[in-house]
């Protein structure tokens, strides 16, 4: 069972929220507060927010990962349709959740401190017809025609980032994003952008809002809701947020207007063809690696069988010196072996010879001189 509070995070409630939900397809909305998280928490957001008739459904900080809830899911939130920001804007000025704060840096870094009470006191004066109203829980829709956007759909989730839109909070950290988004999955919210990625600060003014895109429910940027002239939360990773491409796919002209291609078999096709090729590219690298692999284990083969037809001629090289070197020795020793016997028979032939001849007579010996 799904719980209408998310479960380990802190809760605040707000002095109001939009009212009941109208029913239809389920959606969240992402907008930056225009905030530095690391000076501002989300407690103090989810405060000033509730102050100003502006509550959401979650104030996360994704540095810190603190997230405060102040409206139920099951009831419709107050940040759609009004100024962005933490700031209450002078009349006729809007506040931008992606301008920078020129009347000094202490104004950002308020937290919970004496110059946000008393911001707090001037924007209670100051509300006025900004004011929601709602003293039993539940907001009078705004005078600006698009506050009615809170209560669409059969959950509507604001979540408001402490971050700023000119600088895209998924480009860094983001603790507690698991939790969020295991609590959106929880209550069926899909995980696609029908209206693609949200454009970069500040195109968003100049954005077109699809009224077709944002009944098929999913995830939104601010500056993607219809009829609300937002500038955040800037050129987020949608990706990267939710773990899924979006479904079109955002374009910014020159004439600074914006493009959504709609959804089609044409859209299909392209991605399918991207997928082939990329499948395709990957086994021929794939095959390129098999190849040389191959390649470089054969010359290594060749290298070995080089190697060992060199030992083996060497050794058959020894081998044919060493015998005809026991050659030579073997026939000079049957030389010397013959000669040898054929003296001996030669000797014995001599002396037979000499002793078998006629004995010299006396006197016949002379003597040599």
């Amino acid at each position: 069972m799904s719980d209408a509070w998310m479960p380990g995070v802190g809760h605040l409630r707000a002095a109001a929220d939009g009212g009941h939900l109208k029913g239809g397809a389920p959606r969240a909305v992402w907008q930056a507060l225009g905030a530095d998280p690391a000076v501002v928490s989300a407690r103090s957001a989810a405060e000033r927010l509730s102050d100003l008739g502006r509550a959401c459904h979650l104030s996360w900080n994704p540095l810190s990962g603190e997230i405060i809830q102040m409206i139920s899911i099951l009831r419709a939130g107050c940040g759609l349709g009004g100024p962005e920001g933490l700031t209450q804007p002078a009349l006729g000025r809007a506040a931008d959740s992606g301008a920078r704060d020129r009347g000094g840096e202490g104004r950002r870094a308020e937290d919970r401190g004496a110059q946000d009470r008393r911001a707090q006191d001037r924007g209670r004066q100051d509300r006025g017809g900004h004011d929601r109203g709602a003293k039993a829980g539940a907001a009078e829709p705004g005078t600006d025609g698009v506050a009615g956007v809170n209560s669409e759909g059969r959950f509507c989730v604001q979540i408001c980032v402490v971050a700023f839109a000119w600088d895209p909070f998924t480009a860094g950290p983001m603790a507690g994003l698991r939790d969020i988004m295991a609590w959106l999955d929880s209550w069926g919210i899909p995980r696609r952008w029908p209206a693609g990625r949200p454009a970069a600060y500040p195109h968003g003014h100049a954005g077109r809002r699809s009224r077709r895109l944002w009944a098929s429910g999913g995830h939104f940027g601010a500056s993607q809701v219809p009829g609300w002239l937002a500038a955040g939360p800037g050129e987020i990773d949608i990706e990267r947020l939710t773990g899924t491409e979006s479904a079109s796919v955002i374009g910014i002209q020159s004439s600074g207007t914006h493009t959504v291609p709609e959804r089609s078999e044409r859209e299909r096709s392209v991605r399918e063809r991207s997928d082939r090729e990329r499948s395709q590219r990957e086994r021929e690298r794939s095959e390129r690696e098999l190849e040389r692999s191959e390649r470089e284990r054969e010359l290594e083969r060749s290298e070995r069988e080089r190697e060992w037809s060199q030992r083996e001629l060497e050794r058959s090289q020894r081998e044919r010196s060493g015998q005809e070197l026991g050659d030579q020795d073997r026939g000079g020793r049957d030389r010397e072996q013959d000669e040898r016997q054929l003296g001996k028979r030669t000797g014995l032939a001599d002396l037979d010879d000499i002793f078998e001849g006629p004995v010299p007579a006396a006197g016949s010996l002379s003597r040599v001189g």
